[in-house]
């Protein structure tokens, strides 16, 4: 019986000296960091990392088990929305996200638990980084988590030893992805950092308006700059002889406006704009109408953006606007209308304009 008790003594020996490295030389605990850098605005990228709703399309967790079901929350973005999912893959199982803390454009931390394993830490930093073809983003990525006390404590560490390559591994490939759908050529460069729209219902109003059509073709040797201009030129012109057209029949039908001026866009191609140009009213309808026409004001789910400025900055502000949409993922149902609050002619104008977008 000799040969079992060397053997016990041996095995207590080892075991010892197992213990001991895990206790004093193992780390009580698994921390993982990563970074990369996007060639985005910080705003863009920040909406990618705040929605649990589009932080699935590029978690490595789910790329692992596509198949697998998840829940949401009912929870807008930020902090309080939670996502939990059920799958078959071995590591991934089942789990939860939460989002515990959210700092805007600058910080997202959740509770990450897969399965029965000790909850995770993960935080993801995003810092704004300027370039010289714009703005870029260097996101950093970091995963956490301390080993609970008692007899599991050093078993965790040196479980430790080898997760920690696989969440290397799975960070890396999750940045990867963000990275690449962040800078997909469809998502736009505006940076729309400051950027605060507001979202609401809107009901339709009668609206009495007049149709503006305005040519975009601009003959002769002028070029692209120069043509713009010109096209400008006379869509200014349009709202102004649109406007003199429906404020005067608003005067001949004794209509009682009840908001500022609407201007609605209904064609835009290659060839021309067409836009209708009204003021919503109270009052008994027209019976004959000799120039104008009678409709309802653009109602349902909507995004409002304002722009209050010059009007040379306006096509800055839609594409802020559409630069949001896409990167938060917002549906976009048809074209957006303008409700004119303080107008002008020139570039250098001060105007005040309410862009609205209708949203799914």
């Amino acid at each position: 019986m000799r040969w079992a008790a060397a053997i016990v003594l041996v095995l207590a020996i080892v075991g010892a000296a197992l213990f001991g490295v895990g206790v004093f030389l193992l780390p009580n605990g698994l921390d993982v960091t990563r970074t990369i850098t996007i060639e985005r605005p910080r705003a863009t990228v920040f909406a990618q990392v705040n929605d649990l709703r589009i932080v699935r399309q590029w978690s490595p967790f789910a790329a692992r088990d596509p198949s697998a079901d998840y829940t949401f929350s009912s929870d807008p973005p930020g902090e309080g929305q939670s996502m939990s999912w059920s799958g078959d893959d071995r590591q991934v199982g089942h789990g939860e996200l939460s989002i515990v803390r959210s700092d805007p454009l600058t910080r997202v931390q959740g509770l990450l638990r897969i399965g029965r394993r000790t909850t995770f830490d993960s935080v993801v930093t995003l810092a704004r980084q300027e370039a010289p073809q714009g703005a870029r983003t260097r996101v950093e990525w970091r995963i956490a988590a301390a080993c609970r006390q008692g007899w599991i404590n050093v078993p965790c560490r040196y479980a430790n030893l080898m997760l920690q390559r696989q969440i290397a591994r799975d960070l890396d490939q999750g940045l990867l992805e963000l990275k690449e759908r962040s800078e997909d050529p469809r998502m736009p460069t505006a940076d729309f950092e400051g950027f605060t729209p507001e979202f609401m219902t809107l009901p339709p109003e009668p609206f009495l308006f007049v149709l503006a059509r305005v040519g975009k073709t601009v003959s002769g040797q002028q070029g692209e700059v120069d043509a713009r201009d010109v096209v400008a030129r006379r869509v200014q012109a349009a709202i102004r002889d649109g406007r003199s057209r429906v404020e005067d029949a608003m005067s001949r039908y004794s209509l009682i406006r009840t908001g500022a001026l609407v201007r609605v866009t209904v064609e835009d191609n290659a060839e021309r704009y067409v836009f209708r140009i009204g003021y919503p009213f109270d009052g008994p309808a027209p019976l004959a109408l000799i120039a104008e026409d009678i409709g309802e004001t653009p109602s349902g789910r909507v995004m409002r953006a304002m722009h209050d400025g010059p009007l040379s900055a306006l096509p800055e502000t839609y594409a802020q606007a559409v630069a949001y949409l896409r990167a938060h993922q917002i549906e976009q149902r048809g074209p957006p209308w303008e409700v004119v609050l303080e107008d002008g002619d020139a570039a250098e104008s001060q105007v005040r304009i309410q862009i609205y977008f209708p949203i799914q």
